[in-house]
């Protein structure tokens, strides 16, 4: 029987099991990492993350970093991520990229998405199931 009794790095508070079916390993690398059904994988410098789903499928994350030109300011990606990473902007006749907030309707050549806060993304790929140009790139951990 595995038990464990360890402080969270990211919680602070006590990790323990006593299920026979948890290696202490593993319960470590969910200690490390904050979250529950999580695997830490180190190579070399690189380490990359999985979780695992309810179903015991393997899940890798996929980080957004960037919009692409192509991008038609729908905002849909805005609507569905609930971390702020990204915002409404604006293109200008001149090529200025300016805040849709702070816009005249005359100024602004067409609307676009702007990455402001690519580190606040959790990966789940939210962003990128809703929108209809495709014009987004993710990243994985590793890269």
């Amino acid at each position: 029987m595995a038990t464990l009794n360890e402080t969270c790095l990211h919680e602070m508070h006590p990790c323990r099991t006593d299920d026979p079916n948890v290696s202490e390993t593993a319960l470590k690398s969910n200690a490390l990492s904050g979250v529950a059904g999580a695997e830490l994988t180190a190579s070399e410098n690189t380490m990359v993350v999985s979780f695992v789903s309810r179903d015991g499928s393997r899940w890798f994350p996929e980080y957004l970093s960037r919009i692409d030109a192509s991008c038609i300011g729908c905002g849909r990606c805005f609507k569905v991520c609930s971390r702020d990473v990204m915002h409404l902007g604006g293109i200008t006749d001149s090529g200025d990229i300016v805040d849709a907030g702070d816009r005249a309707d005359d100024e602004v050549e067409r609307l676009l998405m702007i990455v402001d806060h690519p580190g606040r993304c959790i990966g789940c790929g939210a962003c990128a199931r809703v929108c209809p140009k495709n014009c987004q790139s993710h990243i994985t951990s590793s890269d």
